[in-house]
């Protein structure tokens, strides 16, 4: 099959498209990326990368000016449209694969025009995602735009255990489960029994995600290390600034995806907790649960939440309560009990290689398309 997707950022900053896309490219197919690359200054319009071809649009002066996204998608729907078509006239695609609601548009755009089929891959449910930034009012016309666009389509993913009921009432259409899990990493468990005991943070900074008030709540915490990787988002300057300030905290900044387990794994625990009033985030499977799987150790979620819930049904973590004087006090009991860090880290090493995978998640993906070809 030739399968196009379509994509608002950069390629290379988004691994969840790229394990994806490697992934139908290992079974055969062709896959080409459009991508917007608006953050990026890399050069090349059209590059292969792992057997994926990368083809990227920038900003036109216009959308410069706008400055905002919100007024700049409606110019990317239609510059993106009429490249999908002019790359479907040189080399016809089967499907087209949309990431998240800001590509959908395109999607079904351009399955109105070429009769291709439509996968949408819903990363997050996004009118959730953006009521943390934004009024009622903006959350609501995005549900109404997906509601409308998501009649056109064959094929649905999501990357959440808990967005199956949400989507099953807006389509027929068949659905698959893919989560965003990295590949297996260790067959063998192995102790961890570090000093000082580390807390790995690797996400988005945010206050929604207890930041900044995480590095204040574990700073000067003695015999205990606090590593923070980020991108250059949310509330990045406050939690470098507050990192400063303690010399327990390891403020790293941006990281490279391939780094990511390679950390993860030397840490102690993984902290991923989030606000249970959150809409998105009460429901989402976030990466760092996956992560601290894979690696062997604890992850520290919020009660409350999918990944609270999912930590106390499978042993794999600890929920507490959304505060910074409980995240303290369960990082010392943590750090006192190293009989229980390996019981759950254990528990979820092992389901990480029997499930929690990527290479079972890449089934489910694969599944999906030979079901709508």
């Amino acid at each position: 099959m030739k399968i196009l997707m379509l994509l608002t950022k950069a390629y290379i900053r988004d691994p969840r498209v790229a394990k994806e896309a490697t992934s139908l490219v290992s079974s055969g197919n062709e896959v080409t990326v459009l991508e917007w690359s608006r953050h990026e200054d890399n050069p090349l319009p059209i590059e292969t990368i792992d057997g994926v071809k990368i083809v990227r649009l920038k900003n036109t002066k216009m959308m410069n000016i706008m400055r905002s996204a919100l007024f700049q998608n409606p110019l990317w729907w239609s510059i993106a449209t009429k490249k999908a078509l002019e790359l479907h006239s040189e080399t016809p695609f089967d499907i087209v694969h949309a990431h998240d609601l800001d590509t959908l548009s395109i999607g079904v755009r351009f399955k109105k025009s070429t009769g291709a089929k439509l996968i949408y891959d819903a990363h997050e449910i996004f009118s959730y995602m953006i009521s943390d930034d934004y009024t009622f009012l903006l959350p609501r016309i995005a549900q109404s735009l997906e509601d409308r666009w998501i009649k056109n389509i064959d094929g649905l993913i999501v990357a959440g255990e808990n967005y199956i009921p949400f989507y099953s009432d807006r389509t027929d259409a068949p659905i698959a489960q893919v989560l965003n899990c990295p590949k297996k990493q260790n067959n063998t468990f192995s102790i961890k029994d570090s000093t000082p005991f580390t807390v790995s943070y690797i996400g988005v900074l945010h206050k929604v995600r207890l930041f900044p008030d995480a590095v204040h709540a574990l700073g000067n915490l003695e015999g205990v290390r606090f590593e923070i990787a980020a991108k250059k988002e949310g509330c990045y300057d406050a939690v470098e600034s507050a990192s400063s300030k303690y010399d327990n905290v390891d403020f790293l900044g941006p990281i490279p995806y391939h780094e990511v387990m390679s950390r993860t794994s030397k840490a102690d625990a993984i902290l991923c907790m989030f606000n249970p009033t959150s809409l998105l985030h009460k429901v989402c499977s976030p990466n760092k649960l996956y992560d601290s799987m894979a690696a062997g150790i604890p992850g520290i979620f919020s009660k409350e939440t999918h990944c609270g819930t999912f930590a106390d049904q499978y042993g794999v973590g600890i929920s507490v309560d959304f505060s910074p004087d409980i995240l303290r006090e369960t990082v010392m009991s943590l750090k006192e009990d190293s009989s229980l860090c390996e019981k759950l880290g254990r528990n979820g090493h092992k389901l990480a290689n029997e499930i929690y995978n990527w290479e079972k998640q890449a089934e489910n993906l694969i599944d999906l398309y030979h079901s709508i070809s």
